[in-house]
Order: structure tokens, then C-alpha cells, then sequence
């Protein structure tokens, strides 16, 4: 009743991969005969993979075990989509072989897949070296600059040492379900650094394997670090171990990967950690000691253009981080909107919920990402004190580039009411705008809120507000700024036809 009549859903439902089956494991089903009745009662339409629906479904018609009118049912909703859609007038459209060769890597489609690799990358730490340069480095130019973010990097006049396992990785760009995805036409670092024909020497190493104990490279790496002014060191994970099938227990770096980087990191050479990842990993140690950490997940096939392309500085970082990054994995589950606690967090008190070794924030909080320039974000204003059901209160927050470089930076609504029948997130992101700023540009932005934007389920598992009183930040990410307030003063229910609209 809920799916059909309350949401008025009018397409049909089907399985993940193997569902039907897994309900014999799980203990709900005796048998694949018995999950396949259970799920067609269910109003499972389509099986994918089609096992139990053609074996064992006609033999339930046979015996009058399942109506007839359920199988027309499905049937009817899975025609009439496929009617929709054109598939009777031109099932094969869109199969065209050759043509979507010559489209796939077009030079239109790698501009795009170029410039989404670029606003996905995020930028975590960019500090001044804690050292001099080399001494026969010593000019006016010298580089690190004594007090200066390690990146960008300068397009003249130094020589990189390229490490990693992944440093000139093609095929684990794509990462895991990749589509139609081409490894080896993906760029590599190695190869995106070479592509921007700048006056600089790039050296590469690879310095050990992604898995494995074998330091036997670290020697050859850390001579070719020695002699050069920076060190890129790209570690992470293979395109394998994130996605479906892919937990891991251990959140570092795999392997010898972190003992590669202190080898490096005790060169004295300055280093930049570029991170190639599927998911958050625990780098407490990585950012502590390294001077400049970007995250690079895995950006497909014009990765290593996009990343060389933020390295020298041809694009300012933008990205945000989409997830929470933690300090350990005894943290996890660890996310943003989480609820608050009976206890919270107080060093003087012993029995308040906190970890005896080991703070409970984040290492990077979720909506987290740095620039090549600065911004400041003015005190969150509103238009109104208090709104009803039919109201609007508009929030604004004026955003001022204070550096010397053009960049994006993506302004963050978050809100939370603070006393509610069931408990709340802290924080719950509402909306978010993305802008650019020159040097010295200031923008003004308005978030309008409504009762949409403060409503939740309640206790009685109906959709609407509660009376009370509600924070809102404006902010760079979810655990940064100062809140406005405002009260709400109905308790209205809200349709759920209209959640999602």
C-alpha cells in the first residue's frame, strides 16, 4: 500500500543481483522455490538475474499457488516502460558499436571528463616546508619560498622525484566499476606531468608494490629524492580494493606504502602526498608530517592531466570532501549528521562518551576541502526571527576572497532544531552553492528555508515540523562557523508525496 497508493509509485520493482536467491541464506526462505513466492506476493516484478522467475514461477501458475494476475501485472508494468521508452520502435537504439567508439573519446567528452576529474579533487593540507631548501639551491628564486604553501608547484626550474606505486598507474584510474572505461587510454601522473612540457625534470621511482612486504625498491627511491627539490608521492589504494567485495579491516595505506613515505619524508625534502583512494583512509601520521596532501580518489581516464593540472597551479583546488574522514578506524561509524549523546565529550569528566586515546573528531570533517587562495565567510544573517507553516526565512552569508588567486569555494547550509520529540542530527546539510571569486571579490548568498527544510519524522512516524527553536550555519564545511537562530512555530504535516519534490 505504501509504494502503490500512498507514493503512487507507477514503475515496476526490481531485485539487486541475487537477491531472491539470498533469501535462503538469510534464514527467511526454505528454498529458491519459496523465496520466489514470497517475492512475487512481495510485488517483485523483475529478478535479476532471471533464475527463479523462469524456472521455478511457471510451475507456481501450473499449480494456481500464485494468481495469474500478478504475473500479468508485472508484466503489463514492464511492457508498458519499455512502450515509454521506445524500445518497440527501436530496441537496439543507442547499440550503434562504431558510433560509440568515436564518441567515447571524443575530444568533447575528455574535455568533460577532464574538468569532473579536476572539481573532484581536494585539496587537505598545503603548508610551508619546515626546512631550507637545498644550499646550492640558494637564489632568489629558491624553491620551497621559506614561509610559502609547498603547492602549486613552480613550471620552471626544479626537478620532481615521482614515487609511488601508483605514480604511473593507468589502469587503476578508472577504479571499480568502471563501465566502459578504457585502461590503457587513462592518463597517468607520470604521463599528466609530461604533458604540460614545462621546464622541469620529472624522475620517477616506483618504490614498492600497492600490497606486499617487498622494500627492495625504497633504496632507488630515496636516492632519486635526495637529489631533487620535491618529492610527489602517490599512495593509495588498487581500483580492487574499494567497491562491492572489497571491505578492508585496516584503513592506512597497504602494505610498505607508509614506511616508503618516512624513508622519503626523512630525505628532508619537502613532500606532497597525492592520495588514490575509494574510500576515506586513516592518514593521522600522513598529515602530520607531510607538507602538502591531496585527495585523488580515482578520477578515470584524464586523471593524471587533472591532477598535474592542480599540482602546477593550472587549476585552483575546489573539492569538497564528500565523506568523513577518520583518525582511526575504531571511530567508524563516524558521519557528520550524527546525533547527540547523553554525555557529551568533557576532558574533566571521566564517565562522558569520548575515546581514552583518541579525540573524537574527525582528521577531516565532511563538506572539508582547501583552496589556493583563501576565503572568509561573514556571520550567518536572517530576514526573520520567526516563521509558521507558509513562511520563508531567508539566510545570507557574505563570502569575501581574501588571497591573491581566483577560486571556487562551495558555501555549505547546514541546520538543526534543537529540542524535538526524537533526537536530530547536529548538523543536516540543507543546501550548498558553489561560486567563484576574484582576489578580493565578495559575494553575498541567499539560502531561503522553509517548513520542507526543518521537517523529519516524528515520533508517531508522521512526515512534518515540530514547534521550536532552529541553528543555521553557512559555512565552508560541517564543523566550521557560528549559527544564526530562528523559531518555527507549527507543527504541520507534510504529505509524503511531497518529500522529494
Amino acid at each position: 500500500g505504501l509504494l502503490r497508493k500512498k507514493w503512487g509509485f507507477k514503475g515496476f520493482v526490481v531485485t539487486d543481483y541475487t537477491s531472491i536467491n539470498e533469501m535462503v541464506n538469510h534464514g527467511t526462505s526454505a528454498d529458491k522455490r519459496d523465496a520466489a513466492r514470497q517475492a512475487l506476493l512481495a510485488l517483485v516484478e523483475m529478478e535479476l538475474p532471471p533464475e527463479t522467475s523462469t524456472t521455478i514461477l511457471p510451475t507456481f501458475v501450473l499449480a494456481l499457488n500464485v494468481p495469474v494476475s500478478l504475473i500479468d501485472d508485472a508484466v503489463r508494468r514492464i511492457l508498458r516502460l519499455k512502450f515509454e521508452m521506445g524500445l518497440f520502435d527501436n530496441p537496439y537504439r543507442n547499440c550503434d558499436e562504431a558510433r560509440c567508439k568515436a564518441e567515447l573519446m571524443s575530444p568533447a567528452n575528455l574535455r568533460a571528463a577532464r574538468e569532473a576529474a579536476r572539481e573532484s579533487i581536494v585539496l587537505l593540507k598545503n603548508s610551508p616546508p619546515h626546512f631550507q631548501p637545498r644550499a646550492h639551491r640558494a637564489r632568489v628564486n629558491a624553491y620551497p619560498r621559506v614561509g610559502h604553501p609547498l603547492l602549486p608547484l613552480p613550471r620552471s626550474k626544479i626537478t620532481i622525484a615521482l614515487v609511488g606505486p601508483l605514480a604511473d598507474d593507468s589502469p587503476d584510474m578508472l577504479g571499480c566499476w568502471s563501465g566502459q572505461g578504457i585502461a590503457n587510454q587513462c592518463v597517468s601522473l607520470r604521463q599528466g606531468l609530461l604533458n604540460k612540457h614545462y621546464h622541469v625534470t620529472v624522475r620517477y621511482a616506483r618504490g614498492c608494490s600497492i600490497t606486499g612486504h617487498d622494500r627492495s625498491g625504497f633504496a632507488q627511491a630515496v636516492n632519486l629524492a635526495s637529489h631533487s627539490d620535491v618529492v610527489v608521492a602517490v599512495l593509495g589504494e588498487s581500483a580492487g580494493m574499494s567497491g562491492e567485495a572489497s571491505s578492508r579491516a585496516h584503513l592506512g595505506l597497504p602494505g610498505v606504502q607508509r614506511d616508503l613515505l618516512k624513508a622519503l619524508r626523512a630525505t628532508g625534502r619537502p613532500v606532497v602526498l597525492v592520495v588514490m583512494s575509494g574510500r576515506p583512509l586513516t592518514l593521522v601520521w600522513e598529515s602530520r608530517h607531510v607538507d602538502a596532501m591531496v585527495e585523488g580518489w580515482f578520477l578515470g581516464t584524464e586523471a593524471g592531466n587533472a591532477l598535474a593540472d592542480v599540482l602546477f597551479g593550472d587549476y585552483n583546488p575546489s573539492g569538497h570532501l564528500v565523506a568523513t574522514f577518520p583518525r582511526a578506524v575504531g571511530q567508524i561509524p563516524l558521519y557528520y549528521a550524527h546525533r547527540s549523546t547523553g554525555r557529551p565529550a568533557d576532558p574533566h569528566n571521566r564517565y562522558s562518551s569520548k575515546y581514552l586515546d583518541e579525540s573524537n573528531d574527525p582528521l577531516y570533517p565532511f563538506g572539508y576541502g582547501l583552496s589556493y587562495t583563501r576565503f572568509r565567510y561573514s556571520p550567518v544573517t536572517l530576514d526573520r526571527t520567526s516563521i509558521g507553516a507558509h513562511d520563508t526565512v531567508t539566510a545570507r552569508v557574505t563570502v569575501t576572497n581574501t588571497g591573491h588567486v581566483a577560486g571556487d569555494t562551495v558555501a555549505q547550509l547546514y541546520v538543526h532544531e534543537r529540542v524535538t520529540s526524537v533526537t536530530r542530527p547536529v548538523r543536516l546539510l540543507r543546501g550548498f552553492r558553489r561560486i567563484s571569486l576574484k582576489p578580493g571579490e565578495s559575494r553575498t548568498l541567499a539560502f531561503p528555508l522553509t517548513a520542507k527544510d526543518v521537517a523529519f519524522y516524528r515520533r508517531d512516524m508522521t512526515y512534518g515540523t515540530e514547534p521550536g527553536l532552529i541553528d543555521v550555519w553557512i559555512s565552508r564545511d560541517s564543523a566550521s562557523g557560528h549559527p544564526a537562530t530562528f523559531r518555527f512555530t507549527d507543527a504541520v504535516c507534510i504529505p509524503e508525496r511531497e518529500i522529494c519534490q
